[in-house]
């Protein structure tokens, strides 16, 4: 039996902390490769992280400005580890629709 389930299935809440632990991981993998590239100098890694967020939006083709709405409120949602994550994602939307 797996926590206790008479199913031998895993809780869905471990099912999705082990999904959100994968994709955690995965962003975190990307971010520092991005970093790892462009950067060398501790406070140029800093900067980086930022710069990452910027060229995600310029590869989607946002404007500056919307793009940098996307990073602040992806920072947010960083911060706040997921507690507001389904609203940051409709805003998102909503600043991506507003191109």
């Amino acid at each position: 039996m797996c926590h206790g389930h008479a199913t031998g299935l895993p809780a869905k809440g471990d099912l999705l902390q082990a999904v959100l632990q994968e994709c955690d991981l995965a962003v975190r993998e990307t971010l520092a490769a991005y970093v790892e590239e462009h950067a060398d100098a501790p406070r140029e890694r800093i900067l980086a992280v930022f710069d990452h967020l910027r060229a995600l939006g310029d590869a989607a083709g946002l404007p500056a400005e919307r793009a940098d709405q996307l990073a602040v409120l992806a920072s947010g949602a960083m911060a706040t580890a997921g507690i507001n994550a389904s609203r940051a994602r409709e805003v998102a939307r909503t600043l991506l629709a507003a191109g």
